[in-house]
């Protein structure tokens, strides 16, 4: 939860903080995979890229039920209507009269695509 929420709000500091408990139980983790599930998956958010999924303006809801319904491991969506600089995803990116999906890492976004399918794909590339 500590990865997840340091990805949301850019946390640097709790990121360290979850690495540091994750990298303590890593001998643990690879010798007992079942036993530490939520601890590999954390693990493996270390490992792999994170894919940070923005969704932004009109009509997003059957879009995000989409990238919902897909398995995509590692990954953190944020959607809205707006703009919205409470959260970094969301933030200083205009609504224009289409959807617009971005895909990010590391806060580092391309190009906006509209189509679920084209997210899908750049995914795929990544």
């Amino acid at each position: 939860n500590l990865l997840y929420l340091a990805k949301i709000f850019d946390e640097t500091g709790w990121s360290l903080l979850a690495e540091k408990m994750i990298f303590r139980l890593e001998k643990s983790i690879i010798k007992h995979p079942t036993s530490f599930g939520i601890w590999a998956s954390g693990l493996q958010w270390l490992v792999e890229p994170v894919s940070e999924i923005a969704l932004i303006g009109e009509n997003l809801t059957v879009a995000l039920d989409e990238v919902l319904g897909a398995y995509h491991p590692n990954k953190v969506i944020q959607a809205s209507l707006t703009s919205n600089d409470d959260y970094p995803l969301l933030s200083q990116k205009t609504p224009t009269d289409r959807l617009q999906i971005y895909l990010c890492r590391d806060y580092a976004c391309l190009q906006p695509v509209s189509t679920v399918n084209e997210l899908f794909q750049l995914m795929r590339r990544k």
